[in-house]
């Protein structure tokens, strides 16, 4: 992460400081800090209830902490075909890092996923109630092949890649076959070497290929590339204030 960060600070000198550390015991001084920002970063935390509490103390009074999570499968098409993937053809128990010293597991992925649960986090480590705000945010994956989702999930993520990794050659085989036949009866429409050419999930008229993608809230801007498959993925924003 901090190479990948390091170009963006190189651009910005004197604007941008990149620091290691421990999320949950910030090598910060209190109350030095306007905002702080949390990108899909706190469901993978063994305490995240501490990494809270350092924003908490980090922060000035007035200053916002905001961060963002992955929406539940019952609302997520990614999601969903991912989960019953793993549940169907491997095991969804696999033992999974991120336990404390006492062996106790970490959170439920999709914990934060819930306002009250969402409320309960942040008002117990001090942030006001009435600050606090939660809402659901329309992000999509654009893939360009049926074996994308999975490769993305493999790679590109944290707590699943953590969980296929548990499973045998043949689980994952059988994984990864029902998460591409899944995506291609659920976004129906041409393939060609594999290649969805038009599907119902498609934006009108794009040929653009996920990397070729603008993402937000809001319209999906095509530049280039092949016609993409949008997979549903919402996300989760919660913010708050310190009093």
């Amino acid at each position: 992460m901090l190479s990948q960060a390091r170009p963006v600070a190189d651009a910005y000198p004197g604007c941008v400081q990149l620091l290691q550390g421990d999320a949950m015991a910030l090598p910060l001084p209190d109350a030095s800090f306007d905002a702080v920002v949390i990108a899909f970063g706190v469901l993978h935390l063994p305490k995240p209830e501490l990494a809270l509490a350092e924003a908490f103390r980090v922060l000035k009074p007035g200053g916002k902490v905001a961060f963002s999570v992955w929406d539940a499968p019952e609302r997520s098409e990614g999601m969903r075909i991912m989960q019953q993937a793993i549940a169907e053809h491997g095991n969804p128990d696999a033992s999974l890092p991120g336990a404390d010293a006492s062996g106790t597991p970490p959170l439920p992925f999709f914990h934060f996923a819930s306002a009250e649960n969402t409320m309960v986090a942040l008002t117990a480590v001090g942030f006001s109630e009435a600050s606090c705000t939660f809402e659901r945010v329309p992000v999509a994956a654009a893939l360009r092949e049926e074996e994308e989702l999975f490769g993305m999930f493999l790679t590109a993520t944290a707590r699943t890649r953590a969980l296929l990794e548990q499973q045998s050659p043949q689980q994952l085989a059988a994984i990864k076959g029902q998460v591409a036949r899944e995506l291609r009866e659920r976004f129906k429409g041409t393939w060609i070497d594999g290649v969805c050419r038009q599907t119902g999930g498609s934006v009108p008229g794009c040929d653009a290929h996920m990397k070729d993608i603008t993402t937000g809230v809001g319209p999906i801007v095509a530049v280039d590339g092949r016609r993409s498959i949008i997979v549903p993925m919402p996300a989760v924003v919660a913010a708050a204030a310190k009093p």
